[in-house]
């Protein structure tokens, strides 16, 4: 069996856990576009050491980078060491009966 999808589609991801909040809360639906170009404070999804992130791109001494938080703190990756999926595109969330838009 064959999917009529490309890679090139948005596509739904639901955040899992608070890492990333306020702005994302746990049980979030965001739209991710992978054709659309990331931006210094953009929100986006990339693959970082076989896991999928959630994060923000900003720009540090000139070095595009990819900001996450955790329980243990504030992470930062260089942009060669990960695969960016998209850009956040839309946020909105079925419990809380909020949505944003990014674009």
């Amino acid at each position: 069996m064959s999917s009529a999808c490309t890679t090139k589609e948005p596509f739904v991801l639901r955040v899992v856990g608070n890492s990333m909040a306020p702005e994302f809360e746990d049980g979030s639906i965001v739209v991710i576009d992978p054709e659309q170009t990331v931006r210094h404070g953009d929100y986006a999804v990339a693959r970082v050491a076989d896991e999928i992130r959630l994060g923000q791109m900003t720009i540090s001494d000139g070095v595009l980078q990819f900001s996450t938080t955790s329980d243990e703190g504030d992470s930062m990756v260089e942009i060669g060491n990960m695969d960016i999926l998209g850009r956040v595109v839309r946020r909105t969330h079925p419990r809380l009966r909020s949505s944003r838009d990014y674009t």
